[in-house]
């Protein structure tokens, strides 16, 4: 019999990053996010639940991460808006503003 043991997932990293920009990229939106905490584990293709603190974001929402700038300390991601909570990650919030974030950097999904 053989068997295959993966390595145990990480804990998640909660920390709160900084809204660094946010700007329309055709019907999607682009959200840069400075959370150093993440960013040097985080690959494209991970996913982080993020939240920012308006009524419709008390859950957080997941989105997956798009890109990852390991120098200055940011993650790109990139959102539709489908519902409330994804219109509201899109219109609160001004550069600089808190944005709650947890991560998994286990590897891409």
């Amino acid at each position: 019999m053989t068997v295959t043991v993966e390595p145990a997932m990480p804990a998640p990293v909660a920390t709160t990053g900084t809204l660094v920009a946010r700007r329309a990229a055709g019907v999607y939106h682009v959200l840069t996010i400075a959370a150093p905490d993440i960013v040097d584990a985080a690959v494209p293709g991970q996913f982080v639940s993020v939240g920012v603190g308006a009524p419709e974001t008390l859950l957080r929402r997941p989105f997956a991460i798009a890109g990852v700038d390991r120098a200055a300390g940011v993650l790109d991601l990139v959102i539709a808006v489908v519902g409330r909570g994804s219109a509201a990650m899109t219109q609160h919030g001004t550069p600089g503003s808190a944005a709650r974030t947890a991560a998994r950097t286990a590897g891409p999904t």
